[in-house]
């Protein structure tokens, strides 16, 4: 289950990986990259190179 604090890290996350150009544009490559730190950290375990793989579609 999700907590406040980790809807907060998700909206900070997005946060950062908007474009200051053009807020409506969000990084991909730098939302997947905070992802993986937040998601290793709740989570040892956690397999980067495997969601790296599922996010470009390749399981």
């Amino acid at each position: 289950m999700l907590t406040k604090k980790d809807f907060q890290a998700l909206a900070n996350m997005l946060n950062m990986a908007t474009s200051v150009d053009n807020p409506d544009i969000i990084g991909k490559t730098s939302l997947v990259d905070q992802l993986c730190v937040y998601l290793k950290h709740k989570n040892p375990r956690f397999d980067a190179a495997r969601f790296r793989a599922a996010c470009e579609g390749k399981d």
